[in-house]
């Protein structure tokens, strides 16, 4: 080829003393024609020199990938996230602060076409062949075929040429062809090191995983959600490694929701092809999935910009053509969810406050209490504070994941992700735990912080309108009103031959409730949406903030808050929170003294 087809090489009467050619590689480049110019005439030996080394380093990096590989610089987060139990620190570009995540067994790559996360998953399954021995891999695709024409080849690039003379070896089985892939049924290999390989497909009898132990498993594009959690349970024997990668060509499917939903961006970048009137859109680089439903789990956004191999000027001119979810697919390797929850604004960043956080408001707020009763299953409960600041604190909710209840223990979550419902699955702590009225009078004052003394004695006076006073102790909540759903609360019964509400019957026990305001559903989503708002244009500070924040270990008003989309109506999983923040948003605490209640001395007519 003649020098002149390069368009950035070194001066021909330089490349003649040269003796070859600099080969084109976009991953090392050579610099451009004006600086190598400048190296030519003033340090013409370094720079030959230079170009030997890199001729050397791209003749290595052909002949063993795995170990001389061009890596882009993305691949090196991934490996770091999938060191178990150590913490990495990022930089998040977007404001220039650390991020600190605590990294996990487990990494979903959602990537853009062509940006290098297929070279990544080969590589890391070869690589963890090769380091130990007796390691047991395996590798998901679609079907046979897919497999023999995307996955296989990755695999077989990476092997290590060494492993690939081994025909005659007494332990080493390895025999590939580009036309069907690796031999046996499933396809295999074996390296010399007893290490294996088998490839799989989700076209098989998901319950076939059963029984086996694997050290590593790469699942990569239309992952079936029952796959991916059998394969978990096949890799924590082992402590092994799930990663699994995705081109979101096919949008937000279930197993991306069941990945994806609820996951908090720690790193994000701006996206230079989707442009706002004050720069440019952020788009996530990495992020840590809700750990209650993934545990352990990194996400990790290949871009398009991560492989410079890619023909990516063509690319682009196509997800140009389709507009700003085509460019997120196909670009950013993002895919978002079509059906929207009904608080967008609603973010773990803004509106959800540590314990430290709560704690340093201070004693100095007034609470109200919320309960929404229904048959079938357990009663759903929130207090909210109003603090002198004029915001709102949902401080408490009951039952919560995180509390044990005597007799039931840690009660589960109220919601779960489904794949086939917006609104989430009902979770265990639905499930009716055979309590009665007297029962849930006594778990409301114990989650207040009552003493079961002092419980007693308040059934006895049949009255917990007048708190506990203590000295040197953390004091009861002083909550001053109780507001119950009047669709339940207020509706009439026959009870022992009169007629009588739940209402009527709790303050028979010694708790009052007043009913809350009947409303159109609108109206209270209305509400929560005004107190959730604040201007995303703008820094978070006095002048611009939520009224309302969630304390966060209120995890199912969180998810409740974070999910809900109404598309599963009155039946969704998570609507019974929704349904107390609604009450709440209507009819809030008012922040006041104790002292500013109590009756006071007054004149007379």
């Amino acid at each position: 080829m003649a020098p002149s087809t390069f368009p950035d090489t070194p001066p021909r009467d330089f490349l003649q003393t040269l003796g070859f050619i600099p080969t084109p590689h976009a991953g090392w480049p050579l610099p451009d024609a004006e600086e190598m110019r400048r190296h030519v005439s003033e340090r013409p030996r370094d720079f030959a020199e230079f170009l030997r080394e890199r001729e050397e380093r791209i003749r290595r990096s052909v002949a063993d990938p795995l170990r001389h590989g061009y890596e882009p610089e993305i691949w090196h987060v991934v490996d770091d996230l999938l060191c178990a139990g150590k913490k990495v620190v990022l930089i998040d570009p977007s404001d220039h602060a650390p991020k600190e995540i605590v990294c996990g067994s487990e990494v979903y790559i959602s990537g853009a076409n062509r940006s290098s996360k297929s070279e990544y998953c080969g590589r890391t399954v070869v690589k963890t062949l090769v380091q130990r021995p007796r390691v047991r891999a395996w590798c998901f695709h679609a079907s046979g075929p897919r497999s023999v024409q995307q996955q296989q080849p990755r695999v077989w690039k990476f092997i290590p040429p060494e492993w690939k003379k081994l025909s005659k070896h007494p332990i080493a089985y390895i025999k590939y062809k580009p036309a069907n892939g690796f031999t046996g049924e499933p396809p295999t290999f074996v390296g010399p090191n007893e290490s294996q390989c088998w490839f799989l497909n989700y076209s098989m009898d998901v319950k076939s995983l059963e029984g086996d132990e694997i050290d590593i498993a790469w699942m990569t594009e239309l992952m079936p959600h029952e796959f991916v959690t059998a394969v978990r349970f096949r890799l924590a024997q082992r402590a092994g490694k799930l990663i699994l990668d995705f081109t979101p060509a096919d949008g937000y499917t279930p197993t991306v929701a069941l990945l994806t939903h609820n996951a908090e961006r720690v790193v994000q970048v701006p996206a230079p092809l989707l442009p706002t009137q004050d720069g440019y859109e952020l788009v996530p680089r990495v992020s840590r999935a809700d750990q209650r439903t993934n545990p352990g789990l990194s996400i990790v956004y290949f871009h398009l910009s991560d492989n410079p191999f890619a023909n990516a000027k063509a690319v682009i001119e196509k997800a140009k053509a389709g507009g700003r979810k085509m460019i997120l697919e196909r670009v950013y390797g993002v895919a978002e969810k079509l059906v929207g929850n009904q608080f967008p604004t609603f973010k773990r960043e803004v509106h959800v406050i540590t314990e430290a956080q709560w704690r340093a408001l201070g004693s100095e707020r007034a609470a109200k209490h919320y309960v929404d009763p229904c048959s079938g299953r357990n009663w759903a409960n929130i207090w909210v504070a109003a603090t002198p600041a004029k915001q709102l604190i949902i401080y408490r909710e009951w039952p919560c994941p995180s509390v044990p209840i005597r007799g039931v223990g840690l009660p589960g979550y109220w919601a779960e992700m489904d794949a086939s419902k917006p609104d989430g699955r009902r979770g265990d702590a639905q499930k009716p735990f055979g309590f009665g009225l007297d029962r849930y009078f006594e778990e409301i004052l114990l989650a207040e912080g009552w003493t079961e003394e002092e419980i007693e004695k308040a059934r006895a006076l049949q009255s917990c309108r007048v708190r506990p006073l203590r000295k040197g102790q953390e004091p009861v909540d002083w909550v001053y009103e109780r507001m119950m759903d009047s669709r339940f609360g207020a509706a009439p019964t026959l009870a022992r031959g009169e007629t009588i509400t739940l209402i009527e019957t709790m303050a028979d026990l010694g708790m009052d409730f007043e009913a809350t305001p009947g409303e159109h559903q609108q109206e209270g989503i209305e509400a929560v949406q005004d107190l959730l708002y604040y201007d995303e244009d703008r820094p978070i500070g006095l002048d611009n903030r939520p009224t309302l924040l969630v304390h966060e270990r209120c995890e199912n008003t969180i998810w409740a808050l974070s999910n809900w989309t109404g598309a599963d109506g009155k039946h969704g999983a998570c609507k019974d929170f929704i349904d107390l923040a609604r009450y709440m948003a209507l009819s809030p605490p008012e922040y006041f003294t104790e002292a500013e209640l109590r009756p006071r001395g007054g004149g007379a007519y």
